[in-house]
């Protein structure tokens, strides 16, 4: 069996899809990767049966929508695409009439009471003319990369995130390909002041529509799923695969306490992560230090002078990047707590996320401090490994590293259990089974029978969700009547729900038709 594993990510340091691709290729005959560029443009990947390559982006001409919208017929996927990517529809996108005219209908549609959490979020102050070119570079990027990618044949395609999945829905529809889809981020709330407010927009919709034609959803907890099943009416099976499909090369124990305690962070370097917030935190503290081992980025220079300016040059260290396979152990020697200090209340995929420094810091034998984002929270009180904070100002990171100071006894039990929490929760071989049954179907018929059923309840809210759906109302009856066929072998069950959806689907036509929504 052949795969087609697409990657937007930077395979150097992304330990959680390079683990991914290696386990993939014990399975295939072939795997054939398509990535994104990192700068020394080596794919990191050595088994023998994987072949790579790079796609390398090339803007367009300023005016390129003509060239676009060839593209997408070449690939039988315009009539998918342009419901969500109306500037396609004009050559001239880049006048001012023509962009105001887009964002108001963009407008319109945002204020869907569906769209309320996701317009909630903290966007980047932009211009109309940036926020028009980000969505018309994205466009252009995933366009391209489809039309490099399409003469590859293989059985199953892999999509890594939203730069991918135009590809995957292209080789799909070309070559009847299993289009798995493997979310490590929500895109359209991805860290806060990331993207311009359309953009954001245009990322949520684009989504909504062309998740619709994968056959399976993989991401990294069971909240990321969840939202993504509720927020976009997902009507596939979907499982949780987290960071931990490769055996430790190496054998932590659980750290003493011992003065002064240091904490640690690995991990990108941005305004979002609460690394400024560290830096004072620490300066109100004593016995303590900070270990900052970050990737590059033009804010550390910022962050060196913040110390040098309250004269902590003793007390924080900056440290090299290491390789992901040297990451558990660089964590367990430098390290006496991990913490995660990104604001959650900006965002929404702070929220949901289970990143991999947490899993990471587990792994190593350290205690947490984190702030209460949905999974981090449910494991630090499950297994009593840390600290949650309220939110990441300095004097709740201080306050919490002097509580972790004084309780000896207490401090060392979190690094024993944060082993125990790394075992049960990351167990390797059940995260390596739930991946290779994903990718290759595999599954027993019980689990087949479970996923029915999620089906049907997935169906069950959807159906009170109807009338949030905004776009081309026969595009969406298309699409969920054909998901019915999932269920054969639940026949009351098929026809109860059919006719209740049939029925309220029915309703919204009519009332849509009242309010001439077809007229184009």
């Amino acid at each position: 069996m052949d795969i087609l594993i697409l990657v937007g990510n930077n395979l150097q340091f992304d330990t959680r899809v390079k683990n991914h691709i290696r386990l993939i290729a014990e399975y295939a005959d072939h795997v054939y990767i398509s990535a994104r560029p990192i700068p020394d443009h080596t794919i990191h990947i050595e088994e023998q049966n994987v072949i790579s390559s790079f796609f390398d982006w090339n803007p367009s001409e300023y005016s390129c929508t003509s060239k676009l919208r060839s593209i997408a017929r070449r690939l039988e996927i315009w009539e998918i695409l342009w419901p969500v990517a109306s500037v396609l529809l004009e050559d001239e996108y880049y006048k001012s009439e023509v962009i105001n005219g887009v964002n108001q209908f963009s407008d319109d549609l945002m204020k869907n009471e569906k769209w309320h959490e996701i317009r909630k979020g903290i966007a980047e102050e932009a211009s109309k003319e940036q926020e028009m070119g980000w969505v018309i570079s994205f466009l252009d990027t995933s366009l391209q990369w489809a039309e490099k990618v399409i003469d590859i044949s293989a059985d199953i395609v892999y999509c890594n995130d939203i730069d991918t999945l135009l590809c995957g829905v292209a080789h799909k529809k070309k070559y009847g390909s299993r289009l798995i889809y493997d979310v490590h981020d929500i895109a359209c709330d991805m860290f806060p002041r990331g993207f311009p407010r359309r953009y954001r927009d245009f990322l949520a919709r684009y989504e909504a529509v062309l998740i619709q034609k994968i056959d399976f959803l993989i991401s990294v907890n069971e909240s990321a799923v969840r939202w993504l099943k509720l927020t976009y009416h997902l009507l596939v099976p979907g499982v949780v695969v987290s960071n931990c499909v490769q055996e430790l090369q190496v054998k932590t124990v659980a750290h003493k306490m011992h003065l002064p305690l240091r904490l640690y962070y690995h991990g990108f370097c941005d305004p979002s992560r609460g690394i400024a917030n560290m830096i004072y935190g620490i300066s109100m503290t004593e016995d303590t230090e900070l270990v900052l081992r970050l990737l590059p980025s033009k804010y550390e220079e910022e962050l060196r002078l913040l110390v040098s300016k309250l004269r902590l040059e003793n007390r924080v260290r900056f440290l090299e990047p290491v390789s992901t396979e040297k990451v558990i152990l660089a964590t367990n020697e430098d390290g006496d707590v991990g913490i995660h200090a990104s604001d959650v209340e900006e965002c929404i995929n702070l929220q949901l996320a289970l990143t991999n420094k947490f899993i990471e810091y587990l792994r190593a034998g350290l205690p947490v401090i984190s702030v209460p984002s949905v999974e981090h929270s449910r494991i630090i009180e499950k297994y009593n490994v840390g600290y949650i904070i309220p939110d990441n100002k300095p004097e709740t990171i201080a306050d919490a590293l002097n509580r972790m100071k004084l309780g000896k006894e207490c401090y060392e039990m979190m690094a024993i259990n944060a082993l125990r929490a790394s075992r049960e929760e990351f167990a390797t071989n059940t995260h390596r089974e739930r991946l290779v049954k994903a990718v290759f179907n595999s599954f027993t018929e019980e689990e087949s029978r479970k996923q029915k059923m999620e089906f049907l309840f997935s169906l069950q809210y959807w159906s009170k969700e109807i009338k949030y759906l905004e776009y081309d109302i026969h595009f969406w009856q298309n699409e969920y009547l054909k998901k019915f066929e999932y269920c054969k072998g639940l026949e009351s069950d098929y026809e109860l729900l059919k006719n209740q959806m049939q029925k309220t689907f029915n309703e919204e036509v009519k009332k849509k038709k009242s309010m001439n929504f077809f007229r184009r």
